[in-house]
């Protein structure tokens, strides 16, 4: 099983603060994060992040359905932004690309 963690730090593609979501599974890294904009809820940007991701692992070929997310069964209680700006990143071992995506939610 992989877990995909949540946390608030320094952006590694955006300057300042971001939300990201992260997680490693057998040959493979994914990330994605956001910017926090002043007054945001402290989840800004968790479900548009995990929906990305999710898209660019699949289009990756990597199979998602036996990872587990840091809110699993609380995401009816997290605020959504349509606003955010979100960079993706999957990073599969052996291959020379590193799949990026930037994606406006």
């Amino acid at each position: 099983m992989v877990k995909i963690q949540f946390f608030v730090g320094d952006g590694i593609h955006f300057d300042g603060a971001v939300n990201y979501l992260t997680g490693e599974g057998d040959g493979y890294r994914v990330y994605a994060e956001v910017e926090i904009p002043d007054g945001a809820s402290d989840d800004y940007g968790y479900l548009s992040m995990k929906k990305a991701i999710i898209d660019t692992a699949t289009d990756c070929g990597i199979d998602t359905s036996a990872w587990a997310w840091q809110y699993d069964g609380q995401e009816q209680h997290l605020a959504e932004d349509a606003s955010a700006h979100c960079k993706v990143y999957v990073e599969v071992e052996d291959e020379e690309d590193l799949t990026t995506q930037e994606i406006e939610m």
